[in-house]
């Protein structure tokens, strides 16, 4: 081993450059493979921090209604005690009921007001099913007694900075107290259900009645919740469905309402984030961005692989002569095959070593982590199974890169390494440029793809949505006892000139709720119709720029919950040839909308239906109408930005002072639609980066050892009055034969996989055969400036330098 690795460092002495060119691209592409690796583990393990994460199940209710099928992630409460007490195999529950309605949960403490997005009401069992990490507080006890709360560790930063707030109290919009009895660790990012608050369910809307009869009452009448069952070892969940089946004829179907079929299925917790999906999922996985994450990790550490490859083959020439003499002094080829392969792996070890000192300065010192959407937890103390990972990857890497250059050094004959120089084994040469064209094929999808992304978020960004997005405030009002003073506020906001109109709306644009409706058809049937529905005042429609195709705007004088407006969608999905009259629920069509997208791109436009806000809060649970929403759209004129807000900011507070003024701009609040695909788009344009710089890094060391091995002839076409020019076009012109050749390949991969990533979108751009084109002339022309700046230095050299021998 000693003899070994003194062979090795003097070798790497001996060819710096060689090393430096070698140990750069693996290290890099160690790095960027390990920061996408973290990610993909994060991804991988969603939810199995939880200790019994392997026997905790949710339970949710798939709707059938008129062929329309439709899976949610609530349960009415009354759904986990009944389970329970008729199947012994559920060892325990838990239930969650939202916090939030409308965007939030404001909590006060002194003059200290934040909105929490994710607030639950939580059974007092949900420390033994999830296990956390306590920071203080008894989790046994933690919300067991009413008007308790369990918050995470960030609340208690917010509210007490260093402080320990165990028995202080926090104030809700209603000035209601509630005790705090735990601070628990903040929840990881790979977790499907995140909460920062946690309210004790010992309120009286959440109460369980006492008997099975009033369970029962309960599963029509009660209050929803998403609900998870913590099964006893050994548990499979092929026993759950015969009691499935008998608990849903007992309980579920007497509940159900007519024309509808309920059934309630589990769900492993750990295959939630890429199971299928299902409504109220705040977090969903995207295969595809997952898929995309591991095909980036591979293709750089095959380009990797490659300029190893490439390098270790063409320095074999260099080296043919002392492996010769080995030979002849009796070494096996065996041997020398494990001598290569070691030299590889050592090599490897050593990249893989600085690849992970690079990716930890990268994590800390980049916004890597926002591109991929989580934070990557990179902590090397935290245990031996990282490391472990890394260390098998670079042997791997080693064995892979080394093997074939192991293989095509050891089995030259000894005679051949006694010949001239200029002599090459075409066997080798042809393998290297097989190599060379597959890592600019993939340097050229990567390209590719980045431009074709790009020319779709520019599509996204300039298709007309049917309404006008700039220049339109949002602004939520939480109590129906405000909605009364709606009117007075309006008139308050359009007293400066360039606020120019004022709305509301239930939602905000782009957040509009699916429910089932019944609605007639021509025939005069009412049939269940899957649409998305939105309640509006009668300035909505003009706030907004929407158009009316048919019929007319909801009257601010009629009767609320009679008007109804649908889009052009909705009537051409029930072929109705007059739609106007036709009834929807209790309601009945005044008005057809123009199509406009109230969703992403990425789907097609849905049937809607938009009502009458109305200002009665009867039909709203009353433990809900302080907290309950209402969105004011203002539309500014966009010059004045800064007073404006300035202007609305005073006039929000001063109508809700009890709360701090926040505001969206629609425009923005629509990107987030698609945050997940530019986070895609950044990510591949710095790995596509990356990909091109370590390509060109393998190149420039190939074109050195071309070079040196063509000194002489270079020499005597100088001497024969080439000039430098010529001399750089003769080395670069097979150089630009390969690129074509995997810029043609590159050009047809890229096409069909970038045509299944379109397809996902609703409304796209056609793929650009010019953009295709751009790609592969780009990694030409760098390909080229490497080649050009490599080889213009020995076409400039004196001829008498090349002439001379080894």
């Amino acid at each position: 081993m000693k003899d070994f690795l003194l062979v090795v460092w003097r070798s790497a002495v001996r060819e710096r450059a060689y090393v430096f060119i070698n140990v750069s691209g693996l290290a890099m592409g160690f790095a960027c493979s390990l920061i996408l690796g973290l990610f993909l583990f994060s991804e991988l393990t969603f939810d199995k921090h939880f200790e019994k994460h392997d026997r905790i199940f949710r339970v949710v209710t798939e709707l059938i209604q008129d062929g329309n099928q439709r899976t949610i992630s609530e349960v009415p409460r009354a759904i986990s005690p009944l389970m329970a007490s008729e199947y012994p195999e559920i060892e325990g529950y838990v239930r969650f009921t939202t916090a939030n309605i409308g965007g939030g949960l404001r909590l006060r403490r002194g003059d200290v007001v934040v909105n929490w997005q994710q607030a639950y009401f939580a059974s007092d069992s949900i420390f033994d099913v999830f296990s956390h990490k306590i920071v203080a507080g008894d989790p046994r006890t933690a919300l067991t007694a009413p008007s308790t709360v369990a918050i995470s560790a960030r609340v208690a930063k917010a509210y007490f900075g260093d402080k320990n707030p165990i028995g202080e109290n926090l104030y809700t919009e209603t000035n209601a107290a509630w005790k705090i009895t735990l601070v628990f660790d903040d929840l990881p990012p790979n977790t499907h259900l995140r909460y920062d608050v946690l309210f004790s369910d010992k309120i009286p809307l959440l109460q369980d009645a006492a008997t099975t009869a009033g369970l029962r009452e309960q599963v029509s009448k009660g209050v929803g919740a998403i609900t998870y069952l913590l099964m006893r070892p050994g548990f499979a969940i092929a026993k759950w469905e015969e009691f499935g089946r008998e608990f849903d004829k007992r309980v579920v179907v007497p509940a159900t309402p007519p024309g509808m079929t309920i059934r309630l299925r589990l769900q492993p917790l750990d295959q939630i984030h890429y199971g299928e999906p299902v409504a109220g999922d705040d977090t969903t996985g995207n295969r595809a961005y997952l898929y995309g994450s591991l095909g980036i990790a591979v293709l750089l550490l095959t380009v990797a692989c490659i300029n190893y490859a490439n390098l270790a083959t063409a320095r074999a020439l260099r080296r043919a002569r002392s492996t010769a003499i080995r030979k002849i002094l009796g070494a096996s080829r065996g041997r020398l095959v494990l001598g290569t392969l070691g030299e590889a792996v050592l090599y490897a070890i050593v990249s893989a070593l600085l690849g992970v000192a690079l990716a930890e300065v990268v994590i800390e010192l980049t916004p890597v982590s926002e591109l991929l959407g989580k934070s990557v937890d990179f902590d090397l103390s935290s245990g031996g199974p990282l490391l472990a990972i890394v260390a098998v990857v670079a042997i791997l890497i080693g064995l892979i890169a080394g093997a074939w250059p192991a293989m095509y050094l050891s089995a030259w004959m000894p005679v051949s390494a006694f010949k001239t120089r200029a002599e090459d084994s075409s066997k080798g040469s042809g393998a290297r440029e097989t190599l060379v064209i597959l890592q600019f094929m993939i340097a050229s999808c990567v390209v590719a793809a980045t431009l074709i992304m790009l020319s779709q978020m520019r599509f996204i960004a300039s298709t007309p949505l049917g309404f006008e997005r700039e220049n339109r405030v949002l602004i939520t009002v939480r109590g129906t006892d405000k909605h009364a003073r709606l009117p007075a506020l309006t008139q308050q906001l359009r007293s400066n000139s360039t606020v120019l109109g004022v709305a509301q709306a239930s939602v905000p644009p782009g957040r509009y709720n699916k429910r089932m409706m019944r609605v007639e058809n021509d025939a005069g049937q009412a049939v269940s119709t899957e649409v998305a529905v939105v309640g509006i005042d009668a300035e909505f429609l003009g706030v907004m720029g929407i158009p009316i195709a048919a019929g007319h705007n909801l009257d601010p004088l009629g009767a609320q919950g009679e008007q109804i407006l649908v889009n052009e969608t909705l009537v051409r999905q029930l072929g109705w040839k007059d739609p106007l009259g036709h009834k929807i629920h209790t309601g009945r069509v005044v008005g057809v909308v123009r199509d406009f997208h109230f969703n992403s791109l990425r789907e097609p436009i849905r049937p809607l239906v938009i009502t009458m806000l109305s200002d009665d809060p009867s039909g709203i649970p009353e433990a809900q109408r302080p907290f309950w929403p209402r969105v004011v759209v203002v539309r500014i004129a966009g010059h004045d930005f800064g007073d404006t807000i300035q202007h609305i900011g005073k006039v929000i507070t001063a109508f809700d002072p009890g709360n701090p003024f926040e505001y969206n701009l629609l425009e923005e609040s629509l990107r987030t639609f698609y945050d997940t695909d530019r986070r895609a788009l950044s990510l591949i344009m710095l790995f596509a980066g990356m990909c091109l710089f370590i390509s060109c890094l393998g190149l420039f060391g190939l074109m050195a050892f071309a070079t040196e091995r063509r000194a002489r002839e270079i020499a005597i076409r100088k001497v024969l009055g080439a000039t430098s020019g010529q001399i750089v076009g003769l080395l670069a012109r097979r150089i630009v034969a390969l690129i074509a050749v995997g810029g043609a390949i590159a050009t047809v991969a890229t096409w069909l996989l970038m045509n299944e990533w379109l397809a996902a979108f609703a409304y796209r751009a056609s793929i650009n055969p010019l953009l295709l084109a751009v790609a592969v002339a780009l990694v030409a022309i760098l390909a080229i400036g490497v080649v050009a700046a490599q080889s213009s230095r020995l076409a400039s050299a004196d001829p008498a330098e090349g002439m001379r021998g080894d």
